[in-house]
């Protein structure tokens, strides 16, 4: 018999499997939902779908001749006010060196486990209710 239902965040790490397999980054429980297939014989979690309810955030791109005058932190500053207005829980961001890992900490992002750097405005288990 399979049952299917949605995995409690403390349960995640019985789905690192499928990650490991992909050699992609494991999910974030504040920011991810998952529902799993589990053959109750074995008590196996034999299929996963995975919704990850945060936004990414593409890197900021300013002319070479324009950078060093702060207009990264205007255009953060700006995007960041609709993020709050939209009542996002928060966006994500991939940071590709170290000047970019510099401005996502100054705009108050925080570094995960994995390679994301992530806003949260919410959190996930605050915005949708509890069980399957």
């Amino acid at each position: 018999m399979i049952e299917c239902r949605f995995l409690r965040p403390e349960e995640f790490s019985l789905i690192d499997k499928y990650f490991d397999q992909e050699n992609v980054a494991r999910l974030d429980p504040e920011w991810s939902k998952v529902a799993a297939a589990i053959d109750l014989a074995s008590g196996q979690i034999i299929g996963i779908i995975c919704l990850q309810l945060v936004p990414h955030l593409e890197p900021i791109m300013i002319e070479e001749s324009h950078r060093g005058q702060g207009l990264w932190r205007q255009l953060f500053d700006l995007m960041d006010g609709y993020c709050t207005t939209l009542q996002l829980p928060g966006v994500y961001t991939q940071p590709t060196h170290s000047k970019a890992e510099a401005m996502a900490s100054a705009a108050g992002f925080e570094r995960r486990e994995h390679p994301l750097y992530v806003k949260l405005y919410s959190t996930f288990t605050n915005l949708l209710p509890e069980g399957d």
